[in-house]
């Protein structure tokens, strides 16, 4: 039954790149697309991994990644899990084309530069308060950087309100860049604010304790450049992942050298088991997530579509108005596999909410919006901050196949859901007639 499973992930791999070469070739612009990464994230996780883990017997004893001792090799269903896999595949694609994704805009999309001046500076003012408050709490912002593990692992708990609010940060960052790259002037109060802002998002994404933040800020710019000078080429975007590599190996020790923990440097090569290990928590979820929830009958029943509302309300009004606190979906996955802090993946968060069924919603719904934002940002004409918003939204909305919880989006990735809402409510689109003679505005 293991060969069979392989022949599926083996396929799953094969119609992947084929969609993402096809895809690629119908654009033919060398553009970032949402999609593009959400693809190759999607066949990194579900396909690759689980063949490089199987075929290595899942680097038992080689890697110190607890879930990889869960695995009963001899009797996971794995047949089970690849066909769940494929279909949830299948559905995103079809999710994703039955929006039209190459239909092209021919707009130009242009922001008010005062409106988006103001946004800065409101984003700015409230993140430098959210810093300010949590580095005091924890005893001076260089001190609290000794906090970041214990932070992650709940072990310290800070104010949620003020840790909520920190990613605005990067919104704020992206908005100062935008108007810097406009015209720089390094005398102007834009570039003094550019400057708060990025020590914001740097002191958030270190004190987030992640490799994988901490790497795509730095790849913002870099990323922007390309998208804006049409070099998402095939060898680029190689380059841009042989560097995220990089960045993920030897920012482990990294952070164990800023947290005071003594840390044993790895070579890339021998660090890929533990690479892969910490890669296979999307995979080990969908083998288990069967047991999970028939087992345990702890179906979700989409409560997780509105459960992030409910959970934003204080317990203590909520109280009040009889509304219970609903327990996320990756907090319940992190107590199925008896430890803390493995998230939901895209297979497993649809096998909560209602078995094959949430997984064939889950995943269509999520290749539409992946179709919308592609369209959205198909303008023929883009400024500099819709370019920028779209590296950030890329960013994150393509590694949510690994960290699918509609909660933890919400409270963790505050920055991209503003972004979100500049781009529909603040922008507005000129429409260009292929005469030119006539033009009209109307909002997004």
């Amino acid at each position: 039954m293991i060969g069979l499973a392989l022949i599926i992930h083996a396929f799953i791999l094969v119609l992947g790149l084929t969609v993402a070469y096809l895809d690629y070739k119908t654009r033919n612009n060398a553009k970032l697309t949402i999609f593009l990464g959400v693809n190759l994230i999607f066949i990194f996780i579900y396909a690759i991994v689980p063949i490089v883990m199987i075929s290595n017997n899942f680097f038992i004893g080689r890697t110190d990644f607890y879930l990889v001792s869960t695995i009963d090799k001899e009797n996971e269903s794995y047949v089970f899990a690849s066909i769940i896999i494929l279909i949830g595949y299948l559905c995103l694609l079809l999710g994703y084309f039955f929006t039209k994704p190459y239909r092209k805009t021919y707009a130009n999309v242009d922001f008010s530069i005062s409106y988006l001046r103001i946004i800065g500076f409101i984003l700015l003012l409230v993140s430098s308060i959210s810093t300010l408050y949590i580095s005091s709490s924890l005893g001076g912002l260089l001190n609290s950087l000794n906090y970041i593990n214990a932070l992650r692992a709940g072990d310290i708990n800070v104010n949620s309100s003020f840790f909520l609010l920190l990613p605005l940060s990067i919104a704020s960052f992206l908005i100062y860049v935008s108007l810097q790259l406009k015209k720089i002037n390094v005398l102007s109060i834009d570039f003094l604010f550019l400057f708060f802002a990025f020590l914001n998002s740097v002191y958030y994404v270190l004190l987030f304790g992640g490799r994988l933040p901490l790497a795509l800020f730095l790849l913002i710019i870099p990323m922007f450049l390309m998208d804006k000078n049409s070099k998402f080429n095939i060898r680029n975007i190689s380059i841009i992942l042989f560097i995220g590599i990089i960045l993920l190996n030897y920012l482990e020790g990294f952070f164990h050298y800023i947290t005071g923990e003594d840390y044993v440097a790895r070579g890339v090569f021998d660090n890929i088991p533990r690479l892969f290990a910490q890669f296979s928590f999307p995979y080990i979820n969908t083998l288990k997530v069967h047991e999970f929830t028939y087992g345990r009958g702890e179906f979700r029943y989409f409560i997780d579509f509105i459960g992030w509302i409910i959970n934003y309300i204080p317990k203590n009004l909520s109280s009040v108005i009889g509304l219970d606190q609903i327990k996320p979906s990756y907090v319940l996955n992190s107590e199925n596999h008896l430890t803390r802090g493995i998230p939901t993946d895209i297979i497993s968060f649809g096998y909560y909410q209602f078995a094959l069924p949430g997984v064939i919603v889950v995943s269509f719904l999520f290749g539409g919006l992946v179709g919308w934002f592609d369209k959205l940002f198909n303008a023929v004409n883009q400024n500099y901050f819709i370019i920028l918003a779209k590296v950030r939204v890329f960013q994150v909305l393509s590694f949510y196949p690994m960290y699918a919880d509609i909660e933890a989006f919400m409270r963790r990735r505050i920055d991209v859901v503003v972004i979100i809402i500049i781009l529909i409510l603040l922008s507005r689109k000129t429409l260009l007639r292929k005469k030119g003679i006539k033009n009209s505005k109307m909002d997004f």
